[in-house]
């Protein structure tokens, strides 16, 4: 998707059970990790370390209809800003680009505070462009006008 377009609101399946809806407007800022078929500990925990350097982040893993959730994993879901879902519909691979055929792809899609695709990475997972974006996000998001010292603090 290009950068700067509004992000598609899609509605998903949460593995604890329920309904969400993600890429939208929010008050943080939204990593949307998509996977092909599977989540394990050691990619949860490459990511996790994200959390643990912006307060106003949120990640969601969206898999397939079908996608595995490792035993080890489905404890976690929603705990804190982590969040596992299922693309139940297909909403998410074909109003985020980010299938081939009928089939979810590999990609992180950055949504920051406005609802507007920063920047989106196709095929493999790159972490550290990943965090060097966020730190983007959160920079602009300093130095808007209009803010109070307080505000900007907490990014």
């Amino acid at each position: 998707m290009k950068q700067g377009k509004e992000a598609p609101a899609v509605r998903v399946e949460k593995v604890a059970g329920g309904q969400d809806v993600i890429g939208m407007l929010a008050p943080e800022i939204q990593l949307l990790i998509s996977l092909d078929k599977t989540i394990d500990l050691a990619l949860y925990n490459t990511i996790k370390s994200l959390l643990d350097k912006f307060k106003k982040l949120k990640i969601v893993f969206i898999l397939p209809k079908d996608g595995i959730v490792g035993r080890d994993l489905h404890h976690i879901d929603e705990i804190g800003k982590f969040q596992i879902v299922f693309d139940e519909y297909g909403q998410f691979g074909e109003k985020f680009q980010v299938n081939k055929g009928n089939q979810l792809i590999t990609s992180a899609t950055l949504v920051e505070f406005e609802g507007k695709i920063y920047s989106q990475q196709k095929g493999s997972l790159n972490t550290k462009e990943i965090e060097k974006d966020i730190q983007s996000i959160v920079d602009e998001k300093k130095k808007q006008k209009g803010h109070s010292h307080e505000d900007w603090m907490r990014y």
